[in-house]
């Protein structure tokens, strides 16, 4: 066996230095910490249907987040964790969920509510301790001057009947008389309000409008007075979609003719076994078959990452939700910072952000008094045959 010199033994060992010098230095895999949100949605009750398309829709981009490695925001990695709170569609569980979800699990960031009477009960918790309250409702209360913290990431009755309304003088022209029934809450004030001013702006005539309780099933003795007064057609836009589905079937069999319409959306299968398929026949709503014309590149990867994850059939009431958990994500990283005051002010002052329904932002400065209702195209679609089909589409006007 050949030995080796010491020259030889010299050299390696330089190359070995060497080596060592110019290799990256180790340092092991860092673990991405927990970042805990608060989420509070009717998850039962009549408004769980906007409740669980909520959390599907959620859900979906909270996995896109963690399967990618999770949310990098400054130095630090996160996988994102949500608690869901059910508020029952009522304002003292949606309180006692707030109070849970901030002082004992310590979230900074809350998804929230369909419901004003929630949003409004649970605001005296965020706003003084500088929780992200992202939420839904129509009730224009719910966005002041004195509640920065609070971002509304769905469309009102405000924005959405902007497209609505002008576009059902326009395909109905022979419609001149409007009825409203709306909840008797703040969001049902709030609403009816919305939809007197626009039907008038569109120059039709209200001949009814007429309050209900929440919990209300036997809506006959409201419909025959309704019926009486005779209208065109019917704007439940304030009441959830199942109230919705049955005060159509409800007055069907009563021998209403007219036509039936809400700036809400709905799933059509669940809206047509309660109502009905016949009785459901060209209703009026602002849901999105994605499937359907109108649709973009980023709704058509959402249905695809819903099927891969729920199968079929496709909700389609749960698009609208994605925004929640994808601008907040956004904003984090953009912020550089978990911090909610960085964070608010970042979402206040990004002109555009960039959704599965294309360019989005934020605006309602002049509307509201400050600036924090998003703003995404309005679909208009109709029940043919128990299938949704999209009729219309249009960007509200909202400074």
């Amino acid at each position: 066996m050949k030995k080796f010199g010491k020259a030889f033994w010299t050299g390696l060992s330089i190359l070995t230095m060497v080596g060592i010098l110019i290799l990256p230095p180790f340092s092991p895999t860092v673990a991405a910490k927990d970042l805990t949100i608060g989420a509070i949605f009717p998850l039962s009750g009549r408004g769980a249907t906007w409740g669980m398309a909520a959390k599907k829709a959620i859900t979906v981009k909270q996995k896109e987040v963690n399967a990618k490695g999770g949310l990098k925001v400054g130095g630090d990695t996160y996988k994102l964790e949500i608690i869901w709170e059910d508020d029952k569609y009522n304002a003292a569980a949606g309180r006692m969920a707030a109070e849970k979800l901030v002082n004992r699990d310590q979230v900074q960031f809350i998804l929230g509510s369909q419901s004003s009477a929630v949003i409004l009960a649970v605001q005296p918790i965020t706003e003084p301790k500088k929780i992200l309250f992202l939420v839904n409702s129509y009730a224009r209360e719910v966005l002041a001057p004195d509640k920065p913290y609070t971002f509304r990431m769905v469309l009102t009755s405000n924005e959405i009947l902007q497209g609505m309304y002008p576009w059902m003088r326009k395909t109905y022209p022979n419609l001149k008389t409007v009825a409203f029934i709306e909840p008797n809450d703040a969001s049902g004030w709030s609403v009816e309000k919305d939809c007197r001013r626009m039907a008038e702006q569109n120059k039709y005539q209200v001949i009814f409008s007429q309050f209900y309780e929440r919990g209300t099933s036997d809506f006959y003795p409201l419909l025959n007075k309704l019926i009486a007064a005779k209208p065109d057609f019917v704007d439940f836009s304030g009441s959830p979609p199942g109230d919705q589905a049955l005060m159509v079937k409800q007055m069907r069999e009563l021998g209403y003719k007219g036509k039936t319409f809400s700036s809400t959306t709905m799933d059509p299968p669940k809206f047509c076994k309660i109502a009905g398929v016949q009785n459901a026949e060209g209703h009026i709503s602002n849901t999105h078959d994605l499937l359907g014309a109108y649709t973009t590149e980023g709704q058509k990867k959402y249905y695809d990452a819903y099927i891969a994850l729920y199968g079929k059939p496709f909700d389609p009431v749960t698009p609208k939700y994605h925004v929640y958990l994808d601008i907040l994500v956004q904003a984090m990283e953009k912020a550089g910072t978990l911090d909610t005051t960085k964070v608010m002010e970042t979402m206040e002052k990004t002109e555009e952000w960039q959704t599965i329904f294309g360019a989005s932002k934020f605006g309602g400065k002049q509307h509201y008094g400050i600036k924090r209702q998003i703003l995404t195209p309005v679909y208009i679609s109709e029940l043919i045959n128990g299938k949704l089909v999209n009729r219309g589409t249009m960007i509200p006007d909202l400074p």
